[in-house]
């Protein structure tokens, strides 16, 4: 299996890159790619995957900074063929977490991370407060962050809320996305991000197939990707109840 370039794409951007002479190189895929030579040796990468018809005025205004690019991927790019399979929500079991080490010989770490993607400007997050520390059945938590527009020009930032669901018994994942506000701002600006999570969302099927909230501990984290995390807070469920009202995602909006 390969997730790399073809043989004779490879040879053209490593012979490119003897000229000395800057390089963006555009990738149109339809899955994540196994690229650490292109990572580390070209100037920029744009990730087009499909664009389809109005693919190639999209990219070109991207390219001569008529837009200013503000997606986040959707996937994780492996380093090499070997890690598969890899992703962000991966059990606390999972190769990457073993006692161990990794369950390869090389590193475990992939390229690119979910939730992952740069923009023509710079952002700062600050201020993160979270309204609860013990919360009781069917409440609603609120997260706050101010999200700042620290570059030259405007653009958007994707704000990314995850959980880590402590409970015992069913084996729940590192970390899940609940959650997300792409905020546009223009050069110096400021807005509050409000993430509204009802508790119910960290319920899930228990051993018994019910539908549950465990009372545990729970993390709470914010970023810009489901690495980069900006800030975190551990919130405690006082007891297990049966969920009737299922949520699955946070209500998001601006202050």
């Amino acid at each position: 299996m390969n997730l790399g370039f073809l043989d004779g794409q490879d040879r053209l951007i490593r012979e490119l890159k003897k000229t000395g002479k800057p390089i963006i190189l555009v990738l149109i895929h339809g899955r994540p790619m196994s690229i650490p030579w292109a990572k580390d040796n070209m100037d920029a990468i744009l990730s087009a995957w499909f664009p389809s018809e109005y693919g190639g005025e999209a990219i070109a205004d991207v390219l001569f900074g008529d837009y200013n690019p503000n997606a986040k991927l959707p996937c994780t790019f492996p380093e090499h063929v070997g890690q598969i399979p890899i992703y962000y929500g991966h059990k606390p079991s999972g190769g990457a977490e073993r006692m161990w080490g990794a369950y390869t010989d090389d590193s475990h770490d992939p390229i690119y991370y979910f939730g992952y993607g740069l923009s023509y400007t710079k952002f700062k997050l600050s201020n993160f407060s979270v309204d609860k520390k013990e919360v009781q059945a069917n409440e609603i938590i609120t997260i706050k962050c101010n999200v700042e527009n620290t570059g030259n020009r405007e653009g958007a930032e994707v704000v990314q809320l995850y959980i880590r669901n402590n409970a015992l018994g069913v084996t729940r994942p590192v970390k899940e996305l609940k959650g997300f506000n792409k905020v546009f701002l223009s050069k110096g600006e400021t807005k509050t991000v409000c993430f509204e999570m009802p508790i119910n969302i960290i319920g899930f099927y228990d051993e018994n197939i019910d539908f549950v909230v465990h009372g545990v501990d729970v993390d709470i984290m914010v970023g810009t990707s489901s690495v980069d995390i900006k800030f975190s807070q551990t919130l405690h469920i006082e007891k297990t109840y049966k969920v009737e009202d299922k949520v699955f995602s946070s209500k998001t909006y601006l202050l």
